[in-house]
């Protein structure tokens, strides 16, 4: 899968690493969020005098029964593709293959390979036919590709492919074309094959009109060889060099789990990555010692409060390990100059050159070297989660009425909502979103400051004083972060380091020393 995805692309390109992992990675993530699930239903599900490691054990099966059955979806899929060889005859061998499966950029279908040795003289010449069971009446164009060597035809036609090259593109790395067949339902064959030397074949069929996967639910591909028997030892020289390829694309796609390529995540320093994975490790060892306060807490109301503060930096710590491995981010880059230019979403194909081998004929010069700037949208999904639970813990503290915990509630949610429009917004109307987060911000700090201080004083000198602290500590969070946002996704102007680090403070105080104050 890496080869195929990146294939005549750089192999150093940060776009061409992480995609070979980035599905383990969500796998990893969605257990971890259903332990976090587990442990923030405690008190639904009544186990307040469970232990922690009792707890633990619960969330690891729910998790592992998760990931079997993410393995049992993928089996069922594998089990799908059913691939068979029939050898007719000493000369002539069928290969069948049902529901196959499209590649590269899903635009061609692999229907099978097969191995024609060469020897002297006409000996090695062969023939193909390919019958196809379509979902539609649309012709396909049949390619035949050899894997003359190991950075050719294969790697081109491929590359090529993932580009949504032409046909006419693909068809001069084949090493053969075979038109649509005359009629639906009808071979399409080619006759007098020479191979110059042992070789795979690779049969592809493509939807030249409309560049979209093909819609066919078998095929069977026929091979005539009359002057060779295709169990010969020499077909393994062929064989060998496929297996080469993989083993090099396993290589490729292990190094990209290497300690140094963690670092490496594109639009980030290295600084600025480890400032993320800090954080998240910071953000989750004060996550499960809330969790540990939950599970032995035995007043509702604290036992409630701890589970908002194990959720709060449960989801953040998850959030800022996304940001870290570079999946919970996007890449902007810059359009135009002056009043006039615009952040719109980068395109890694027109900004990776390739090598000298590969020469991307997407890239473009200007489009490189144009400014580019992360933008962390699971940062704004982070603050979504905490300005909720944060609500409702002050709302519970002061005792307040139902009509004023909704309301404060409804003005965070609507803050960080407009934020990430604003955010996500490469136009200048970002600022109108922005200016509507700005005004519900102030009413959900009037709220906190008016309303239901009051209302907290009623229950105490104690609680009107732990009120108070935290109402500062919510107000400073809540006015820094549009300071914060302005001059990162705002305007753009400091370096991504600085506002990594930025966030990063304002995180730890809104999710570790808010909720720490809380409950001591």
């Amino acid at each position: 899968e890496f080869r195929l995805n990146c294939p005549n692309l750089a192999m150093k390109s940060p776009v061409c690493r992480t995609s070979s992992v980035m599905n383990f990675r969500f796998i990893f993530l969605c257990c971890l969020l259903l332990a976090s699930c587990r442990f923030s239903m405690a008190d639904d599900m009544a186990i307040t005098n469970t232990s922690v490691s009792e707890v633990i054990t619960q969330a690891t099966a729910q998790a592992s029964e998760f990931t079997k059955f993410l393995v049992q979806r993928l089996n069922a899929q594998l089990a799908a593709l059913s691939f068979s060889t029939n050898r007719i005859s000493d000369t002539r061998t069928q290969y069948s293959v049902k529901s196959p499966i499209c590649v590269g950029t899903r635009h061609s279908l692999l229907l099978g390979s097969f191995c024609a040795p060469y020897k002297a003289g006409n000996d090695s010449e062969f023939s193909v036919s390919v019958e196809m069971d379509q979902g539609d009446a649309n012709p396909l164009t049949i390619f035949l590709v050899s894997d003359d060597n190991l950075d050719g035809e294969v790697e081109q036609f491929w590359g090529f492919d993932a580009l949504n090259s032409s046909c006419d593109l693909l068809g001069s790395h084949a090493r053969l074309v075979m038109p649509p067949p005359a009629a639906a339902g009808a071979a399409a064959e080619a006759k007098g094959i020479a191979p110059h030397k042992t070789r795979n074949w690779f049969v592809v069929a493509a939807d030249c009109e409309r560049r979209r996967c093909p819609n066919v639910s078998s095929a069977v591909v026929t091979v005539d060889h009359p002057h060779y028997d295709d169990r010969l030892e020499t077909c393994s020289i062929a064989a060998d060099a496929t297996v080469a390829l993989l083993q090099n694309a396993f290589l490729a796609s292990w190094n990209s789990l290497s300690f140094s390529a963690a670092f490496n995540v594109t639009g980030v320093t290295p600084l600025g990555v480890a400032l993320l994975y800090a954080t998240a490790v910071v953000i989750g060892l004060f996550s499960m010692l809330f969790m540990f306060w939950a599970s032995r807490d035995i007043d509702p109301d604290r036992k409630q409060l701890c589970l908002y503060a194990s959720a709060a930096t449960t989801v953040s710590a998850l959030c800022y390990l996304s940001m870290a491995t570079g999946d919970g981010m996007v890449v902007m880059r810059k359009s135009g100059s002056g009043p006039q230019a615009v952040w719109m979403y980068s395109n890694q194909l027109m900004a990776a050159p390739g090598d000298a081998k590969h020469p991307n004929p997407l890239y473009s010069p200007e489009y490189a070297r144009a400014p580019t700037y992360p933008f962390f949208y699971a940062r704004y999904l982070d603050a979504l989660v905490t300005n909720v639970l944060v609500a409702r813990s002050m709302a519970q503290l002061a005792a307040a009425p139902t009509t004023t915990r909704d309301a404060l509630l409804f003005s965070g949610v609507a803050m960080t909502l407009c934020t990430l429009a604003a955010a996500a917004i490469g136009s200048s109307a970002r600022w109108v979103f922005e200016g509507v987060s700005v005004a519900f911000m102030l009413g959900a700090l009037s709220t906190v400051a008016t309303g239901m201080s009051a209302m907290a004083g009623r229950r105490g000198k104690g609680v009107f004083d732990a009120y108070h602290r935290l109402a500062r500590l919510v107000a400073l969070v809540w006015v820094a972060w549009p300071a914060a946002w302005l001059v990162s996704d705002g305007l753009r102007i400091v370096p991504v380091d600085a506002a990594v680090g930025m966030f990063a403070v304002l995180d730890i105080l809104i999710k570790v020393v808010f909720f720490w104050v809380l409950l001591r």
